[in-house]
């Protein structure tokens, strides 16, 4: 397997994120994730806080936002780009541009963590340090995709 130079990534994301439509790059959620949502929105009761670690330009934050869901998101680019989306769409979001690698996730706490398209993306030697963040960060009985 290749791994996709950090520096082509954020040229990537760079021009690929500073769109001004409302519309997401990605056009709509994979099926799977579709499935995902539902089963978020079917324990809403227990579902309140939605991180989406590598958001990418935003489509996941959006979509749960409209359900009403209390949604952060993290990726290296775009947050003008997602803050502005979600603007325009009327939604509330929360927005940490930073790299998921480098970033602290001690003090926070999810009912869901989505990490959707982002694996590919992460060096083989970090991938179980990303795992255990998502362990650690995850609310007892919360939900991860």
């Amino acid at each position: 397997m290749k791994i996709i130079p950090k520096k082509v990534i954020n040229q990537w994301y760079q021009a690929e994120y500073d769109h001004t439509d409302s519309d997401s790059v990605y056009q709509s959620s994979p099926v799977a994730l579709k499935n995902f949502y539902e089963l978020l929105k079917r324990n809403r009761e227990n579902v309140k806080t939605i991180l989406d670690i590598g958001c990418g330009d935003g489509r996941t934050l959006i979509e749960l936002a409209k359900e009403g869901f209390q949604v952060t998101g993290i990726d290296l680019y775009g947050k003008e780009a997602v803050e502005r989306r979600a603007k325009k769409t009327g939604v509330k979001i929360n927005f940490v541009q930073a790299d998921i690698m480098s970033y602290n996730f001690e003090n926070e706490k999810y009912d869901a963590i989505i990490s959707s398209e982002v694996f590919h993306l992460i060096p083989k030697k970090n991938v179980l340090q990303l795992i255990d963040q998502i362990i650690t960060t995850t609310n007892p009985n919360g939900f991860v995709y």
